[in-house]
């Protein structure tokens, strides 16, 4: 009696099996790299001698380069996570698996730039080199790989679901959120069109949104209305000047992300309307 064997997974023809990527393990990690990230966002340099290992979280502490803005993206992350480990199924944790794309990105570029802000920071301000520039840079780094883990966690498990391209607009504007970005933040001033600076702005803002953005147009609705809130957020705590780059734009952060965000939920919303008629 011969049985005839399902089709091998897409996964396992590529040599990874993306199903072993439970709702709990994404979840795990999410939450370990937001702890990370916690130590990260609260680094402060030190300037007046001590160990160069001293955090400088309190006492000593100097000059710190992330504000609230960054803590509102972590609490998102962290939510994220949390929603994946209390999820009862693999589909129910795609969501927050969604939810968690778009600041985990975020967080990763911000580690990425302030790996390279903390020496010249130092010189703008006359310390010249911070005492824990060591402790500091190795915490970036750290916590760059910890988000882009993050990031890669809530990828695989959605991909373990399937993706499907539903939306081809939703990725054509992710695509043009990506490259306009830095293009209209630098606009007008000289100074911020050099690499370092379009490299940050992509970095902070527009290829985690970008993507963010694009990879909503292959999920369900509530998936990609989850992933679009999220970008929403990150347009929304991008207002406030932030000590990582020198921009006097962000308002243009604040209104291409909000913009793009409502048109993917507009037109998921409107084409969701429109198979649900008779």
């Amino acid at each position: 009696m011969t049985t005839t064997q399902p089709p091998p997974y897409a996964g396992q023809r590529a040599g990874l099996d993306l199903r072993r990527i439970t709702p709990r393990l994404a979840g795990t990690i999410l939450l370990a790299a937001s702890a990370v990230l916690l130590v990260m966002l609260t680094a402060r340099a030190t300037c007046d001698g001590g160990s160069a290992w001293n955090p400088g979280f309190s006492g000593g502490g100097y000059l710190g380069l992330f504000g609230w803005s960054h803590g509102v993206l972590l609490g998102l992350l962290a939510a994220s996570g949390v929603g994946l480990l209390v999820a009862d199924s693999r589909a129910s944790a795609i969501v927050p698996a969604a939810l968690g794309l778009a600041p985990s990105a975020q967080l990763a570029g911000a580690a990425v730039v302030a790996r390279q802000r903390w020496l010249p920071k130092g010189g703008m301000i006359g310390c010249g080199v911070w005492t824990n520039m060591t402790l500091l840079e190795t915490i970036a780094v750290i916590g760059a790989v910890a988000a882009a883990a993050a990031f890669l966690a809530c990828l695989a498990l959605l991909a373990s679901h399937g993706f499907a391209l539903r939306s081809g607009s939703a990725a054509f504007l992710g695509l043009l959120v990506a490259i306009a970005l830095p293009v209209l933040l630098s606009r007008g001033n000289a100074e911020l069109q050099d690499a370092t600076s379009i490299g940050a702005f992509a970095l902070l803002w527009s290829l985690p949104w970008g993507v963010t953005l694009a990879l909503s147009g292959a999920l369900h609705r509530t998936a990609a209305l989850a992933a679009a809130a999220a970008v929403a957020v990150g347009a929304l705590v991008a207002l406030p000047t932030y000590q990582l780059v020198q921009v006097d734009r962000t308002w243009v952060a604040l209104v291409v992300g909000l913009a793009a965000a409502a048109v993917v939920v507009a037109t998921r919303t409107a084409r969701s309307e429109l198979v649900a008629r008779p």
